[in-house]
């Protein structure tokens, strides 16, 4: 019996499966850069910079899974904060 959890949320799985990508998929760096759509330059200073799971096959040639360029993708993901109108003292306008 197998307990070992997956290396990703249910979230995850989820997110995946809206966008029609395997978890397990495997990308090039240039299919990455496609998928991110971003430059295969700005791709390599993401990973230079380590925020980017990664499998290093060569010196500069990476694969990518594609649960983990989801992961990077919520890891930048900003939420919204939408501030309500809240009607204050404001007097009134004739036009």
């Amino acid at each position: 019996m197998n307990t070992q959890q997956p290396p990703y949320t249910e979230e995850l799985k989820h997110i995946a499966d809206s966008m029609g990508i395997s978890l397990y998929q495997r990308l090039t760096i240039a299919e990455a850069s496609l998928f991110l759509r971003i430059s295969v330059a700005e791709l390599r200073k993401i990973l230079k910079q380590g925020k980017l799971n990664h499998t290093e096959i060569t010196e500069k040639n990476y694969e990518f899974f594609g649960y983990q360029l989801l992961e990077f993708l919520l890891s930048t993901t900003t939420k919204n904060k939408i501030k309500p109108i809240i009607p204050g003292k404001t007097p009134d306008r004739i036009i």
